[in-house]
């Protein structure tokens, strides 16, 4: 999931749909490993550390660009902008939404899942 956020930031930071999806990666399933793991800070102990950062970096940086970054954004012209241009989701239809906020980010997850598995 954190390569997802790299994959973003240096490479697609324009793209809309892979933007969407670190999004909901970092605040959904990597959020919920902190407390899934009881991810403590605990400076004398660098496993804790290196755990706490690998689940906690995405979804502060993710936050920061979604809510900071775009918004302030938003009055540049599209030539000057770093990040993606998010569209208004209280427009959408039921399909578009469920299939921007859910299915792609499923299958991207499902594809992330597989190579997981296969590598283990």
């Amino acid at each position: 999931m954190t390569a997802t956020l790299l994959i973003v930031i240096n490479f697609f930071p324009k793209n809309e749909i892979l933007f969407t999806n670190a999004y909901l990666f970092s605040q959904g399933m990597t959020g919920m490993a902190i407390c899934i793991f009881n991810n403590q800070l605990v400076f004398h102990r660098l496993d804790y550390l290196v755990s706490l950062a690998v689940h906690a970096v995405p979804l502060l940086t993710m936050t920061r660009l979604r809510w900071y970054n775009i918004p302030m954004e938003a009055e540049l012209p599209f030539e000057q902008r770093q990040f993606a241009t998010l569209t208004d989701t209280s427009t959408m239809t039921w399909y578009d939404f469920n299939k921007k906020m859910f299915l792609y980010p499923f299958f991207a997850y499902l594809v992330w899942s597989t190579v997981w598995l296969l590598i283990l």
